[in-house]
């Protein structure tokens, strides 16, 4: 029974000298797959990574003073948040992109009769709303893509611009 004792003592030794493998020396066990797996980034850094944000306030404030038009001071703000994720980026899959986009407007009532038909020089006014503007996915293929969702098409294909040289 003395020699197996011995043997086996003797491969503990053996196998205590060999070097260790790289996914048992890993110095962040939480960010490790094992075994013999890379690390790996968790999800909320890379997510992080693709995402962009924007935030847009305006406001402006007129007061006829004199003449026929002369009435209270009248104000609007205009309001616009936007999230864009695109998936690369995040590291979820190559060419898509989600969009969303609130709007909002808050005046002081019907700008055009408190004013007396004077335009704001932003020509923002519009009844009070919050809404959402933009909730869309596009994926890219190649060189075309495919978009669908809540949307203004003008963003995209730039009708506007087109029908203003008409």
């Amino acid at each position: 029974m003395r020699p197996v004792l011995r043997s086996f003592a003797l491969a503990n030794l053996i196998v205590a000298a060999l070097p260790q493998p790289a996914w048992s020396q890993a110095t962040q066990p939480s960010l490790q797959l094992a075994p013999f797996a890379a690390p790996i980034t968790p999800v909320g850094q890379t997510l992080g990574q693709g995402l962009s944000t924007s935030l847009h306030f305006d406001t402006e404030t007129l007061g006829v003073v004199g003449g026929s038009g002369a009435r209270q001071a009248v104000s609007i703000a205009a309001f616009q948040a936007a999230a864009t994720l695109d998936t690369a980026q995040a590291g979820l899959w190559r060419g898509g992109q989600f969009d969303l986009m609130l709007m909002g407007v808050r005046s002081s009532g019907n700008l055009q009769t408190l004013t007396n038909m004077v335009q704001l020089p932003s020509n923002l006014w519009a009844p009070n709303f919050l809404r959402l503007y933009q909730l869309s996915y596009r994926q890219q293929l190649g060189p075309g893509f495919v978009q669908g969702g809540i949307m203004d098409m003008n963003n995209t294909f730039d009708t506007a611009g087109v029908a203003g040289h008409l």
